[in-house]
Order: structure tokens, then sequence, then C-alpha cells
């Protein structure tokens, strides 16, 4: 796992991110729970996705003229960072609650826990929600 998310300044005043990593080819799922993660923690509105979103068959294509004027790097060790800074004030390892779905759960989303869950219990101590849309029933 190794991210760049580069910018390449504003446009219309927002600042669209520019993806680029060894990924696989994302779902329409996964794309979507991406842009709304983005849209609600970050404020992004728009962004590209290097080989995956039209108007970024390659990284020239995503900046176009522009230079990027931010770079940050996603990889293993930022990965434990913020895994580390999430879990400093933690007392307890114990997990009482889990919540998934936010906003909605896509039914192929259910599946998916459904499989990585197969033969498998969630604690006792543990809950477990998935939320999902009124259609997904």
């Amino acid at each position: 796992m190794n991210y760049q998310i580069a910018t390449p300044g504003y446009f219309e005043g927002m600042r669209i991110p520019v993806v680029r990593g060894r990924h696989s080819q994302p779902d329409i799922v996964r794309l979507k729970h991406f842009g709304a993660a983005a849209s609600s923690s970050g404020g992004v509105e728009m962004y590209h996705i290097v080989g995956v979103t039209p108007e970024a068959e390659s990284l020239e294509m995503a900046f176009g003229p522009k230079k990027p004027i931010e770079t940050f790097r996603y990889d293993k060790d930022e990965q434990r960072r913020v895994y580390d800074r999430l879990n400093a004030t933690a007392s307890d390892p114990n997990v009482d609650f889990v919540m998934l779905g936010c906003p909605h759960a896509a039914i192929e989303q259910l599946r998916e826990a459904a499989r990585l869950l197969d033969g498998k219990k969630v604690s006792a101590n543990c809950a477990l929600w998935i939320f999902t849309s009124r259609a997904v029933n």
C-alpha cells in the first residue's frame, strides 16, 4: 500500500485531490464510499484516481498544466502512525461496538461482510451493526 495524494491547486475555489498508487480496480460501491468519506471528512467534492476516473487516465491528464501544491504519502508506516495516534488514549483493548455502512452499505458489502465472517463469531462482548438503506432487504 503506497498512495500519493497530490492537489494540483484550486478549481473554482476547491482543491481536487489526485490519488495514485497500487490498487485493484475499484467497483462502484468502493468509489461511492471513498467519495462519501472524502466529502464528510475533508470537504472533498471532487477527486481523481489515476487510471480509474475518466479525466485521469494518467497523472499528466489529471494535473494538466498545473503542478502539485501539496503531496501526501500513505504507506504502511503512515498507516501505523495513524493507528497509534487513534489508539494512544485507549485504556481498554476490548471493543464493545462496531458500526459499518455509513452512509449506507450496499448489498455487495453485506455479502462481503458475510463472506469474511463465514465460520467466525463476533465476540459475545461486541455488537456488530451494518447499516443499509431501506432499498436493501
